[in-house]
């Protein structure tokens, strides 16, 4: 299974630029990365982070993709892709929260 949840991380992160801080959670048996990345949004603030995505797919899932041909696993990650990218037109990494506090999560589940 660890050899999927990478390969997913890989799909994932193609829709993300390079300069992202990733965070593949491995203690779960569902798929769970974190991503996030400098905004340049406060100059009293260089290094604010963006609203971190938590891309989630679940157990049930990654089970079933384990049984997909390579066909149907290919048309998984193409979609997985497009998932992302849709999501990241629409989503605005910017946040309120002070320097000493975690920015703000948001959770992205893909279901397919």
């Amino acid at each position: 299974m660890q050899a999927i949840k990478e390969h997913l991380k890989n799909v994932a992160l193609s829709a993300f630029d390079n300069n992202v801080q990733k965070k593949l959670c491995e203690q779960f048996d569902y798929f769970c990365l974190e991503v996030l990345w400098k905004i340049a949004t406060d100059p009293k603030r260089p290094n604010k982070r963006s609203k971190t995505i938590k891309i989630i797919i679940s157990e049930e899932r990654l089970d079933d993709y384990a049984n997909l041909s390579s066909a149907s696993q290919k048309d998984f990650d193409d979609k997985l892709t497009s998932f992302l990218k849709h999501r990241l037109d629409s989503f605005n990494p910017d946040h309120q929260a002070n320097y000493d506090q975690l920015p703000p999560v948001e959770d992205w589940h893909f279901i397919l």
